[in-house]
C-alpha cells in the first residue's frame, strides 16, 4: 500500500533507499486504518487491523521495524500475522525469486523461532501446518 511499482516489482535486491520506501508501508497502512477507525469508532476490528499493519514486521528479538518492539510488546495478532506473511512470501512467486517449497519455508520459520518469530506462534504453526499448505494450494492461482 502506497509503495511505487518500481520498488514493489523490482526483480533484484532493494538498495537502502528502496528498502526504506518499502518499510513505509507499515506506517501508511496503520495511518489509513486509524483514520478509518476515527470515522467508525465502533469498528473494533479496525483497531486490530491497524495494529497488524504497523507491527507485522516487528521481530520477536526486537530487530524488526518500525518501532523495534520485542516479545510481548508486539500484539499477539501481529506476531501471528508476521509468521503467516513470511510463509506467504516464501511459498509465493515474487519478481525477485521463485517460490520455495513448503518444506523449505517450514525450515526457515523454524530457524527463526525465538528470533524472528514468537516461539509459541511457531509451535502453533507446526501443529496446523497442513492447513497452511491446503489454504495456499486453494488460493494460489
Amino acid at each position: 500500500m502506497g509503495i511505487p511499482d518500481y520498488v514493489l516489482l523490482k526483480p533484484d535486491r532493494l538498495d537502502d533507499k528502496e528498502f526504506e520506501i518499502m518499510k513505509s508501508h507499515t506506517l501508511i497502512g496503520s495511518r489509513t486504518l486509524n483514520e478509518a477507525l476515527q470515522k467508525a469508532p465502533g469498528a473494533g476490528y479496525l483497531r486490530i487491523a491497524a495494529e497488524i499493519a504497523r507491527h507485522h514486521h516487528e521481530k520477536f528479538d526486537g530487530s524488526g521495524y518500525p518501532d523495534g518492539l520485542e516479545g510481548d510488546q508486539i500484539h499477539i495478532a501481529s506476531r501471528i500475522f508476521a509468521l503467516a506473511d513470511v510463509y506467504d512470501a516464501l511459498v509465493s512467486r515474487r519478481p525477485y525469486k521463485k517460490p520455495f517449497s513448503h518444506d523449505r519455508a517450514r525450515a526457515i520459520i523454524i530457524e527463526g523461532r525465538g528470533s524472528h518469530f514468537d516461539p509459541t506462534v511457531v509451535d502453533a504453526f507446526m501443529q496446523c501446518e497442513k492447513s497452511f499448505v491446503e489454504t495456499f494450494r486453494r488460493l494460489d492461482h
